[in-house]
């Protein structure tokens, strides 16, 4: 009986040594900072004239984004509003949960802003910039925003913005072979 009482105890150490932890680090992950901001930049071969209604008209950019019903399983996309500039809308529904895009400025050949939600998520605010460069367009697309609350968000925080740029990479990089192909 000693050998067994001995091992419970241990056990029970271990499991509240677990807890203790876990809520150490969830008290610190409240406190840590849950905004994000990310950037990424392309030089594009074609005129702001050419690459712009590709932003500015949410129906074009299945043809160069990467979430297209064609490449995410089961997405589902609505548009509303006007078809391109301020007050167009996107929506859309996936196996993650739905969403809405849309643009609240748009001065031609020279930008977008727009604002997204997804699932739960505080709002992402979003512009993407087209710059003339002789030939070519250097295009920036930069967003900022703020994870929900939560303990474990702030943890979140660093990762989320590398792998939206990275996902905007991807998309500018596909936009780029989309209108030097057309």
């Amino acid at each position: 009986m000693g050998a067994a009482s001995t091992m419970l105890n241990l056990l029970i150490r271990i499991l509240l040594a677990v807890l203790v932890l876990v809520g150490v680090l969830a008290l610190i992950g409240s406190f840590l900072p849950r905004g994000y901001e990310f950037q990424t930049e392309l030089t594009i071969k074609a005129k702001p004239a050419t690459i712009f209604p590709m932003v500015n008209t949410p129906r074009n950019w299945q043809k160069w984004s990467m979430w297209s019903p064609e490449k995410v399983a089961g997405l589902k996309v609505e548009y509303r509003g006007n078809e391109s500039g301020v007050g167009a809308e996107q929506f859309w529904t996936e196996i993650r949960g739905a969403g809405k895009m849309w643009i609240t400025a748009s001065q031609p050949e020279r930008s977008i802003e727009y604002k997204m939600v997804f699932a739960n998520f505080p709002q992402m605010d979003s512009t993407i910039l087209l710059e003339p460069n002789g030939d070519s367009t250097d295009v920036t697309w930069k967003s900022s925003g703020r994870l929900p609350s939560g303990p474990f968000y702030g943890y979140f925080a660093w990762l989320f913005g590398s792998q939206m740029k990275y996902q905007y990479q991807t998309a500018l990089e596909n936009l780029s072979e989309f209108v030097e192909k057309n």
